[in-house]
């Protein structure tokens, strides 16, 4: 890709930013092209809120993060590079598509990871952990799936659980 766009495109391989944040938002497209355990993806959702589309593995939470497949950016198996690729390309080759992916993962990002609502929900589960004081163990999950749900209950031998996650509002 880089030795086709390279020099057109000026892509450029940045390394190691202290401030991504700041920079992610003069991109086209963000790529997370990781192979080990996402817990949760800020920096998709960083791009997201500046209508930046995603273009993922699906590592950990990264596809929780960006929703449905092709709904604010693409994700593929880790494995299939040749997916991977294609998905960027189809992205650079298509300004459009990739501007609609843009606006909906804002959308998105709004909707699920608000800064201001989360600061809301942590105070709503804050409360809810003295209501039930000694009831239930608490652990703070941002995103979390069936999997990770079911190693909680046999890891903590939970015999209840309230899960707050951003989608449910709560």
């Amino acid at each position: 890709i880089i030795n086709q766009y390279g020099s057109e495109k000026k892509v450029h391989l940045m390394g190691f930013i202290s401030n991504a944040a700041s920079m992610i938002k003069e991109a086209d497209l963000l790529v997370i092209p990781s192979q080990s355990d996402e817990s949760f993806g800020l920096s998709a959702v960083e791009a997201m809120l500046s209508c930046i589309p995603v273009i993922s593995t699906d590592i950990g939470a990264l596809p929780e993060t960006l929703g449905e497949n092709g709904d604010c950016g693409f994700y593929s198996p880790s494995n299939r590079t040749d997916l991977f690729a294609a998905n960027i390309m189809s992205l650079i080759g298509n300004p459009e598509k990739a501007k609609e992916l843009g606006l909906n993962g804002r959308r998105r990002a709004l909707k699920y990871y608000d800064p201001k609502l989360k600061k809301n929900r942590l105070k709503r589960a804050k409360n809810l952990s003295k209501t039930f004081k000694g009831s239930f163990k608490f652990i703070k999950l941002d995103l979390c799936n069936k999997k990770k749900i079911n190693l909680l209950f046999k890891k903590f031998k939970f015999k209840k659980v309230i899960h707050l996650a951003a989608q449910a509002g709560v």
